[in-house]
């Protein structure tokens, strides 16, 4: 039987390999870190809550056959979204959010549906806030 003898400078040798080692994994894992894989559909989504704030703000008398150019855009950029594989939670939320945005025939609410709408309505709510929650932890 072969005994391994180890000595302070051995140790001491090793654990240095190990300290660069870490640093040299930690490095490009802290500049990932700063890049959002999502950049590109938060982007979108930020638009589309935009055009989604103004048309929700429009007067139905404006727009009574939904014949606006904004909502052209909307599913312009939302198709656009859908291209993109979320990896976020963050991109997550903003999938949920169109489907929510699809979930009836009138426009939702970004502050979240009325007390009187259906559980599935509610359930996605939920299922949006939580995934940003996840994006925010």
């Amino acid at each position: 039987m072969r005994t391994i003898q180890t000595s302070r400078r051995a140790l001491l040798s090793g654990g240095g390999a190990v300290v660069l080692a870490s640093a040299a994994v930690a490095a490009p894992v802290a500049i990932m870190q700063k890049v959002n894989p999502d950049a590109e559909l938060l982007a979108l989504d930020r638009e589309l809550s935009s055009i989604r704030q103004r048309l929700h703000e429009m007067p139905s008398e404006d727009d009574p056959d939904f014949a606006h150019p904004m909502w052209a855009e909307k599913d312009a950029l939302e198709d656009r979204m859908l291209r993109i594989q979320p990896q976020t939670g963050a991109g997550i939320a903003a999938f949920l959010r169109i489907v929510y945005d699809h979930s009836a025939d009138l426009m939702r609410s970004a502050d979240g549906p009325p007390a009187d709408c259906d559980w599935s309505t509610k359930m996605l709510w939920t299922a949006i806030q939580a995934a940003e929650r996840m994006a925010s932890a």
